[in-house]
Protein backbone atom coordinates (compact mmCIF):
# COMPACT_ATOMS: atom_id res chain seq x y z
CA UNK A 1 0.00 0.00 0.00
CA UNK A 2 2.90 2.15 0.77
CA UNK A 3 4.33 1.49 -2.70
CA UNK A 4 0.74 1.94 -4.34
CA UNK A 5 0.64 5.46 -2.73
CA UNK A 6 3.79 6.77 -3.43
CA UNK A 7 4.64 7.83 0.40
CA UNK A 8 7.88 9.24 -0.01
CA UNK A 9 8.75 9.69 3.73
CA UNK A 10 7.73 6.33 6.37
CA UNK A 11 8.11 6.93 9.69
CA UNK A 12 8.41 3.97 12.74
CA UNK A 13 7.71 5.41 16.07
CA UNK A 14 9.12 2.70 18.94
CA UNK A 15 9.12 5.07 21.40
CA UNK A 16 8.11 3.52 24.99
CA UNK A 17 8.40 0.11 23.00
CA UNK A 18 9.59 -2.59 25.49
CA UNK A 19 10.51 -4.84 22.43
CA UNK A 20 9.79 -8.16 20.77
CA UNK A 21 11.37 -10.57 19.20
CA UNK A 22 14.66 -10.48 16.40
CA UNK A 23 12.68 -12.56 14.22
CA UNK A 24 10.02 -9.05 13.78
CA UNK A 25 13.41 -7.26 13.43
CA UNK A 26 14.19 -9.46 10.41
CA UNK A 27 10.73 -9.18 9.25
CA UNK A 28 9.95 -5.54 9.22
CA UNK A 29 13.11 -4.55 8.10
CA UNK A 30 12.82 -7.23 4.87
CA UNK A 31 10.35 -4.85 3.77
CA UNK A 32 12.83 -1.73 3.44
CA UNK A 33 15.53 -1.66 1.47
CA UNK A 34 18.48 -2.41 3.21
CA UNK A 35 22.91 -3.37 2.84
CA UNK A 36 23.32 -6.79 4.46
CA UNK A 37 23.59 -6.53 8.19
CA UNK A 38 23.98 -9.02 11.44
CA UNK A 39 21.60 -8.14 14.58
CA UNK A 40 24.06 -8.70 17.00
CA UNK A 41 27.63 -9.61 17.16
CA UNK A 42 27.21 -12.24 19.46
CA UNK A 43 24.85 -13.92 22.20
CA UNK A 44 25.90 -15.19 24.86
CA UNK A 45 23.55 -18.03 26.64
CA UNK A 46 24.50 -19.62 30.55
CA UNK A 47 23.80 -22.81 30.24
CA UNK A 48 21.07 -24.39 32.79
CA UNK A 49 18.07 -26.14 33.22
CA UNK A 50 16.70 -23.38 32.57
CA UNK A 51 17.97 -21.78 29.69
CA UNK A 52 17.28 -25.56 27.94
CA UNK A 53 13.69 -25.96 28.70
CA UNK A 54 13.41 -22.27 27.53
CA UNK A 55 15.20 -22.92 24.03
CA UNK A 56 13.44 -26.22 23.91
CA UNK A 57 9.98 -24.56 24.24
CA UNK A 58 11.10 -21.12 21.94
CA UNK A 59 14.81 -22.12 19.90
CA UNK A 60 14.67 -25.89 19.44
CA UNK A 61 17.56 -25.10 16.98
CA UNK A 62 19.28 -23.80 19.88
CA UNK A 63 18.20 -26.62 22.14
CA UNK A 64 19.51 -29.25 19.83
CA UNK A 65 23.09 -27.32 20.01
CA UNK A 66 22.72 -27.04 23.95
CA UNK A 67 21.09 -30.15 25.28
CA UNK A 68 24.04 -31.97 26.01
CA UNK A 69 26.01 -29.31 27.23
CA UNK A 70 27.48 -28.97 30.90
CA UNK A 71 24.65 -26.67 33.18
CA UNK A 72 27.26 -23.52 34.06
CA UNK A 73 28.89 -23.52 30.91
CA UNK A 74 28.89 -20.63 28.25
CA UNK A 75 27.40 -20.74 24.63
CA UNK A 76 28.45 -18.15 22.32
CA UNK A 77 25.69 -17.83 19.42
CA UNK A 78 27.05 -16.13 16.26
CA UNK A 79 23.54 -14.13 14.53
CA UNK A 80 23.34 -15.11 11.31
CA UNK A 81 24.13 -12.51 7.89
CA UNK A 82 21.26 -11.19 6.35
CA UNK A 83 21.51 -10.60 2.82
CA UNK A 84 21.07 -6.68 1.36
CA UNK A 85 17.93 -6.29 -0.70
CA UNK A 86 17.96 -3.20 -2.51
CA UNK A 87 17.56 -4.40 -5.96
CA UNK A 88 14.36 -5.91 -5.14
CA UNK A 89 11.70 -4.25 -7.06
CA UNK A 90 8.83 -4.73 -4.11
CA UNK A 91 9.77 -3.20 -1.20
CA UNK A 92 9.86 0.51 0.30
CA UNK A 93 12.94 2.15 -1.25
CA UNK A 94 11.55 6.32 0.37
CA UNK A 95 13.11 7.79 3.12
CA UNK A 96 12.84 6.18 6.65
CA UNK A 97 13.02 7.53 9.67
CA UNK A 98 13.18 5.64 13.08
CA UNK A 99 11.75 7.36 16.66
CA UNK A 100 13.50 6.22 19.72
CA UNK A 101 13.32 6.96 23.60
CA UNK A 102 15.57 6.37 26.51
CA UNK A 103 11.99 3.71 26.82
CA UNK A 104 13.24 1.92 23.96
CA UNK A 105 14.17 -1.78 24.61
CA UNK A 106 15.15 -5.12 23.51
CA UNK A 107 13.33 -5.64 20.52
CA UNK A 108 12.73 -2.48 19.54
CA UNK A 109 16.07 -1.32 20.76
CA UNK A 110 17.52 -3.91 18.54
CA UNK A 111 15.36 -3.16 15.61
CA UNK A 112 17.06 0.54 15.86
CA UNK A 113 20.33 -0.32 15.72
CA UNK A 114 19.77 -2.71 12.62
CA UNK A 115 18.20 0.52 10.66
CA UNK A 116 21.36 2.15 11.43
CA UNK A 117 23.57 -0.86 10.81
CA UNK A 118 21.87 -1.73 7.22
CA UNK A 119 21.50 2.09 6.24
CA UNK A 120 17.99 1.37 5.64
CA UNK A 121 17.07 4.72 7.48
CA UNK A 122 17.68 7.45 10.20
CA UNK A 123 17.04 6.95 13.59
CA UNK A 124 16.26 9.74 15.93
CA UNK A 125 16.67 9.73 20.01
CA UNK A 126 18.63 7.50 21.91
CA UNK A 127 17.51 3.98 22.80
CA UNK A 128 17.31 2.56 26.59
CA UNK A 129 19.61 -0.06 26.14
CA UNK A 130 23.09 0.27 25.73
CA UNK A 131 25.06 -1.64 22.70
CA UNK A 132 25.40 -4.99 25.34
CA UNK A 133 22.38 -6.29 27.35
CA UNK A 134 20.54 -9.21 28.50
CA UNK A 135 16.98 -10.81 27.21
CA UNK A 136 15.18 -13.97 26.62
CA UNK A 137 13.87 -14.48 30.52
CA UNK A 138 11.82 -16.72 32.15
CA UNK A 139 9.63 -15.57 35.00
CA UNK A 140 8.63 -16.89 37.88
CA UNK A 141 7.01 -16.19 41.59
CA UNK A 142 8.35 -16.77 45.10
CA UNK A 143 5.39 -19.02 46.61
CA UNK A 144 4.65 -17.24 49.93
CA UNK A 145 5.03 -13.51 48.73
CA UNK A 146 3.65 -13.91 45.44
CA UNK A 147 6.41 -11.58 44.01
CA UNK A 148 7.70 -12.05 40.87
CA UNK A 149 11.14 -12.24 39.18
CA UNK A 150 12.93 -12.26 36.00
CA UNK A 151 15.80 -14.18 35.26
CA UNK A 152 17.66 -13.52 31.46
CA UNK A 153 19.20 -16.46 29.86
CA UNK A 154 21.40 -14.33 27.40
CA UNK A 155 24.13 -11.52 26.97
CA UNK A 156 23.09 -9.72 23.51
CA UNK A 157 25.71 -8.16 21.98
CA UNK A 158 24.89 -5.19 19.06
Amino acid sequence: VINREHVPNLVIDVRNNKGGSSAGVDMLLSYLSHDAYTLYIKTDLKISSYSKRYNEQKHPETYEEIKNLPDGSLFAIRDSFVEGNRDKVDIYKGSVTVLVNESTYSGASTFASAIKKSHAGKVLGETGCPTVYFGNYMSFTLPNSRLEYYISLNKFYE
